[in-house]
């Protein structure tokens, strides 16, 4: 079969990819390149005259201050016109978003037209910012999630636009338009599976493809300290929670100074991210979710005892139990956090058999060519 995955965000189509690939199918990804994280791509429609020129990028943003045109749309335009007629008659096409490309909703529409044109087998990926999510979890959600700093404090609207763009009128058409087009919508973890169930076609939760094959697992070795690590990208820090886990690492330091190091980061380069991430024991990946972000799947496949989203409805899912949970719940409550963190290091057998745990759940669950087998079901192509 011939695959068209639109979109790369997060190394999410990538690790699919590997999948489809190792059951002998052929794969192209069409995405922007997603800046600074540089994931690979078969096809780069991203931005880079007014990327890359100071001058242009000036000229851009004058005038979209002055008239709210964005000018780059133009550049994304023609790039995708001069690549549109290698991008035809594929078996199925996964869009990662509804705004695969991060551009308007006019130019992210025309892509889209275009594409499902001449390939009618289209699926949307539901797994990050969307519009019936936002609404979701701004209007009707019971719980907590990654928006539930704006909700408490309006005043972090700026850092949440990323977001709350997805409400505004244009946006909301544009999803709604992609919708009618597409043959269904997939959830690919806890979070989007509550919002998304019910709702017209949606079909079941495939849980997140995770590529093993890049993933050793790691023994931990607990002869000394005690490593926790909490890794911030400051653009996000308020949706994953971090305040909370950095109040609880302040009583953990003062309550066990002999036992624990404990390293924070902030917007580190990959390089150096990685050699911070990879002595530690203990990784704090989100406490307002509940399932865990892409990079504390792969900390758990290399058997790092992850704290992060494993709420009810996700031990309900795996069917889990105290004995069998792979990793530690996360909730945004710091005197809870303090305890499970003590839990750990007064323990450390218990850190061990998490460990284990961690990635045996993930190659249960996420190992990527297992995955691919059951998007291909829901393409109907298996």
């Amino acid at each position: 079969m011939n695959i068209l995955l639109v979109g790369e965000y997060s190394g999410f189509h990538n690790s699919l990819k590997k999948g489809l690939t190792n059951l002998g199918h052929e794969v192209t990804i069409l995405a922007h390149g997603d800046g600074f994280k540089n994931y690979p791509v078969d096809i780069n429609l991203g931005i880079k005259l007014f990327k890359k020129n100071r001058f242009f990028n000036f000229i851009k943003n004058g005038i979209y201050k002055i008239l709210k045109i964005d000018i780059s749309m133009l550049e994304l335009r023609y790039r995708y016109k001069k690549i549109a007629p290698l991008l035809d008659s594929y078996n199925a096409v996964q869009f990662i978003n509804s705004i695969s490309f991060l551009g308007t909703p006019k130019t992210e529409k025309f892509i889209f037209n275009s594409i499902t044109k001449n390939n009618k087998n289209a699926y949307l990926h539901g797994g990050s910012m969307e519009t019936t999510w936002v609404d979701f979890m701004l209007n009707k959600h019971k719980g907590f999630s990654s928006l539930t700093p704006y909700i408490k404090d309006n005043r972090l609207k700026k850092e949440f636009q990323y977001a709350l763009k997805y409400i505004k009128p244009n946006y909301i058409k544009h999803f709604n338009f992609t919708l009618k087009q597409i043959k269904g919508i997939i959830p690919s973890d806890i979070d989007y599976e509550i919002v998304y169930k019910g709702t017209p076609k949606a079909l079941n939760m495939i849980p997140t493809p995770i590529d093993l094959s890049k993933l050793e697992f790691s023994p931990l070795d607990l002869s000394d300290k005690i490593i926790i690590f909490c890794g911030i990208n400051t653009t996000n820090q308020h949706a994953k929670g971090i305040p909370y886990f950095l109040d609880a690492l302040k009583i953990i330091e003062q309550k066990y100074p002999d036992k624990v190091s404990i390293k924070i980061t902030r917007n580190l380069p990959y390089n150096e991210y990685m050699k911070v991430y990879n002595e530690a024991h203990i990784l704090l990946d989100q406490c307002l979710s509940y399932d865990q972000g892409y990079n504390g799947r792969e900390a758990m496949a290399r058997g790092k005892v992850v704290v992060s989203g494993a709420n009810e409805d996700f031990r309900n899912y795996y069917k889990l139990t105290q004995e069998t949970m792979p990793l530690v719940e996360a909730r945004p409550d710091v005197n809870y956090l303090v305890n499970k963190l003590s839990e750990l290091i007064e323990n450390p057998d218990k850190m061990l058999s998490i460990s284990k745990r961690a990635r045996k759940f993930i190659e249960q669950h996420h190992e990527c060519t297992k995955v691919a087998k059951k998007y291909l079901q829901a393409w109907g192509l298996g």
